[in-house]
């Protein structure tokens, strides 16, 4: 099972609309995932198989040796599928 942060600065409201919508993105393409949202603070600590969030917090995380992928939009979903789908197959064939 894949350990998924969708991360925020506060880890409150973005994070957990996102969270909500990679939920089901992972259930429509039978992907085993635990996902859930942080802050950014919190993130490191979290030890996770991915990190989801903007650009330059996927950038700072990336820098510190943790896999993040940046995304466009933590609300919209056909953005966020686009985003995430090749990499989260990636990491369930793995």
């Amino acid at each position: 099972m894949l350990k998924i942060r969708t991360v925020c600065s506060n880890g409150l409201g973005s994070s957990l609309m996102c969270a909500t919508k990679v939920k089901k993105i992972c259930a429509t393409h039978g992907i085993e995932a635990d996902v859930a949202q942080c802050a950014f603070s919190e993130a490191p600590a979290e030890k996770a198989d991915l990190y989801l969030t903007m650009a330059d917090m996927a950038s700072d995380l990336a820098a510190q040796g943790f896999k993040a992928l940046a995304i466009r939009s933590y609300t919209n979903a056909t953005k966020l599928e686009e985003d995430i789908l090749p990499t989260l197959l990636e990491l369930k064939n793995k």
